[in-house]
């Protein structure tokens, strides 16, 4: 096709811009002479077009230098300048939609400057930009002079319904029909355009080998032949290898079916052929991303950002890439972007706080979890947010009062959360509350009945309250469902100690507790208490000093006070 195509890799530096305000006075003479040279490049650059002579195309290049040092203010020439110079792979795409930006100021009814920067808007991937220009072009040329614009804007809006993967089936057969549409429309204008039919014969037929091979993959696709449309696309690849959108098809094809290496393969294939392409760079980003190569995901999505057309989700996608990272500062920039364009959003609140807390500012956190807690719509992930931040008011700031509400307000939310109603009994247990804790461990038991944690919990609030005989009963129970609770053998054994003075039953709780857990120094301890009880000085003494030692490598007694009963057992 009559488009720009850059086959080599692309420099970035070629000047020959002439600054409006400066154009100098210009005689008639030179002003003959720079058309001349203008029509000696266009020439050679339609004979590069129809032979792909390397010398046609450094010819043009050469007099359309002269025509514009001529006179500066010809619009064609920095079009086709900007057109040869990609082709032949020296400037920049940014550079070339400059030129033609200048070509269409110096003359804004000039359809081609329109036109040619459609092509380079959609080389860059700008399909809906590229599209307006198509329009635009074909508005400044009039109705039987826009082969070429048709043809252009056919193939864009055939493009766009390729790759519009949130457009609903209908939406795009539409856009693909008004696509073929105006292709056929152009078409139809060939022979009315003689000049632009000799250049165009040969890329017609490539336009329509184009069309066809997709429409044959799609139906492939659609009748659930994914591997004779893969087939399709490699064979068009092959066929075709300076048509990137079989790249981009075939990459999409692999994502479909979670074949991430090969779609990041044949992106890169197209990659090749579309350096500048922001959408390549978004769905490398996000494949390699899939695969845990968050280097090359940040590296491709920082150039969608670069070109200033990062989305919502490429923005996202930086953002949790660096949070995991534990680079929270670039992390933190990128979900502040989003929130100045979705202020409301929860889901970005939440990450924000996230990362503050991780950066240690807890009352930036709160203040975030705040606002995700408000604007959150979804009960089940607002209640999980309300308990963070009920963890942390609780964990972190002391503040219990506030992680009672805070709790209490994400057990209203899903009230299936458990473990959010076990955080408001150890509260409520922290308060001295027990009457109020016991009515949440009831109730977490209601629902969980081999709750043996949950037992444990009401034997030692039971004890609290005196109420021994219900504490025992608790305890049993959680280790009739968990026989190895240390904890539980431990506390069963003081009650029958200090409460019911049963020292055999005593005794035999705080040696299963050993069992269970052989360095538990408080256990140890209790063994001597007993002893002690008993009668039995020597053993008591003996167990005594073994808590001792127990306690320097496993801390849970003062040590004084395993001193103290050393000391006063020999006491006459």
């Amino acid at each position: 096709m009559n488009q720009p195509f850059r086959s080599e890799s692309q420099a970035h530096s070629v000047s020959v811009h002439f600054p409006l305000s400066r154009l100098p006075e210009l005689s008639a003479s030179s002003k003959i002479s720079a058309e001349h040279f203008l029509k000696l490049g266009n020439q050679h650059y339609n004979q590069y077009l129809s032979r792909s002579q390397k010398k046609d195309l450094d010819l043009a290049i050469t007099h359309f230098k002269e025509a514009l040092e001529m006179n500066p203010t010809l619009p064609e020439a920095y079009v086709k300048l900007a057109s040869a110079l990609w082709d032949k792979g020296v400037i920049s795409i940014d550079l070339a939609i400059d030129y033609c930006d200048t070509g269409v100021r110096l003359d804004p009814n000039y359809s081609e400057g329109y036109l040619f920067k459609g092509y380079f808007l959609r080389r860059a991937g700008k399909l809906t930009e590229a599209s307006d220009h198509f329009q635009l072009a074909i508005s400044k040329v009039g109705a039987l002079g826009a082969a070429k614009a048709r043809m252009a804007l056919g193939r864009v809006l055939i493009q766009q319904a390729n790759l519009s993967y949130e457009a609903s089936g209908q939406q795009r057969m539409t856009m693909t029909m008004a696509g073929l549409q105006q292709f056929a429309w152009g078409c139809c204008l060939l022979p009315m355009n003689p000049s632009v039919f000799q250049v165009l014969q040969n890329a017609v037929w490539a336009d329509l080998q184009v069309f066809s091979l997709m429409a044959m993959a799609r139906l492939m696709k659609l009748s659930g032949l994914r591997v004779g449309a893969r087939a399709v696309y490699r064979w068009a690849n092959r066929q075709l290898p300076n048509e990137g959108i079989f790249f981009h098809l075939l990459g999409d094809l692999y994502m479909e079916t979670d074949d991430i290496e090969p779609a990041i393969s044949v992106y890169n294939q197209a990659k090749l052929l579309d350096p500048e392409n922001p959408m390549l760079h978004k769905k490398l980003g996000h494949a390699y991303n899939q695969c845990k190569d968050t280097v090359n995901a940040a590296k491709n999505l920082e150039k969608v950002v670069d070109t200033e057309a990062a989305d919502f989700d490429t923005l996202y996608a930086l953002g949790r890439i660096y949070s995991d990272n534990t680079d929270y500062m670039r992390s933190l920039y990128y979900f502040k972007e989003l929130l100045a364009k979705e202020p409301e959003n929860p889901y970005l609140h939440s990450n924000v706080a996230f990362i503050l807390f991780k950066m240690e500012d807890y009352d930036g956190a709160i203040q975030e979890y705040q606002e995700a807690v408000r604007h959150g719509k979804d009960p089940l992930w607002t209640a999980t947010v309300a308990q963070t931040l009920g963890t942390i008011y609780y964990q972190v700031r002391q503040d219990l009062e506030s992680a009672a509400r805070v709790f209490g307000l994400a057990y209203q939310l899903d009230p299936n959360d458990l473990e959010c109603l076990s955080m408001l009994g150890d509260i409520y247990t922290e308060q001295c509350n027990y009457e109020t804790a016991i009515e949440v461990y009831r109730h977490i038991l209601s629902r969980e009945p081999d709750n043996a944690e949950c037992y444990n919990y009401l034997g030692y609030l039971l004890w609290q309250m005196d109420k021994n005989d219900e504490a025992i009963e608790a305890y049993n129970q959680s280790l009739a469902l968990s026989g190895d609770n240390a904890i539980a053998y431990n506390n069963l054994g003081v009650i029958y100690l200090d409460e019911k003075c049963q020292l055999a039953s005593a005794l035999n709780m705080f040696e299963r507790a050993l069992s269970c857990k052989p360095d538990y120094t408080l256990a140890r301890f209790n063994v001597g208490r007993t002893l002690e009880a008993m009668g039995q000085t020597a053993e008591a003494a003996k167990s005594y000093t073994i808590a001792l030692e127990m306690n320097i490598e496993n801390q849970e007694l003062e040590m004084v006070e395993i001193k103290d009963r050393l000391e006063n057992l020999f006491q006459v």
